[in-house]
């Protein structure tokens, strides 16, 4: 969908994965699933809130589990985007518009 609406993208197929990505190459927007191989989603905004703070504005949590406390509070505690699975396409297509006019 990203992919035909003209992003370019870059998938990682966990955390770890992921930030190897953001410490070799800009990145304009960061969707992340809450539920990834070993450490989750939440893990990985941890290790950016940690390491790559200025980041935080680009990234959004795409989870099933928008409903989970945890979860609502990690999207609060550092001001990120919050999007509940099944996400509709023009809120998803906006939503990475958004990230990547962040500066």
């Amino acid at each position: 969908l990203l992919t035909r609406a003209g992003y370019d993208m870059i998938t990682a197929g966990d955390t770890n994965e992921a930030l190897e990505i953001v410490a070799t190459q800009p990145v304009d927007a960061l969707i992340v699933d809450v539920q990834l191989t070993g450490r989750d989603g939440l893990a990985l905004v941890e290790a950016l809130a940690l390491w790559y703070p200025h980041l935080l504005p680009r990234v959004a949590l795409q989870t099933g589990f928008a409903y989970e406390a945890r979860v609502r509070a990690m999207a609060e505690r550092h001001g990120i985007a919050l999007l509940a699975k099944p996400c509709p396409t023009r809120l998803l297509l906006d939503t990475v518009r958004d990230l990547g006019e962040q500066s």
